[in-house]
């Protein structure tokens, strides 16, 4: 009995807490555009996962191995980027490209 009421006070307390706000995400090409600029707002630290979504299809896991910054990664409250190389012939401005970020 003890041991259940305690898994109901875990799951009932866990399911109190807010979880982090990811807010203000501007997706822009760099000046050479061959690179997606992803930048966003957190509210407190958390781990930083994206997709790219063109015409709102991702670009596949596989795609997005080549992603750097601050992404897939403990990323601590305050404005961060991402940067993402477009594969070889694909444009930015040619595109309805976003980014989503969790």
């Amino acid at each position: 009995m003890k041991l259940s009421a305690l898994f109901l006070c875990l799951v009932v307390g866990g399911s109190l807490v807010a979880a982090p706000t990811v807010s203000d995400v501007i997706v822009s090409s760099k000046s050479n555009k061959s690179m997606l600029r992803i930048r966003y707002q957190l509210d407190e630290p958390a781990v930083i996962t994206m997709d790219v979504k063109v015409r709102g299809v991702s670009v596949g896991e596989a795609a997005l191995k080549t992603i750097g910054g601050e992404v897939n990664a403990l990323v601590k409250a305050g404005r961060h980027s991402a940067y993402w190389p477009l594969p070889a012939g694909w444009a930015a401005e040619d595109a309805d490209v976003r980014a989503e970020v969790t």
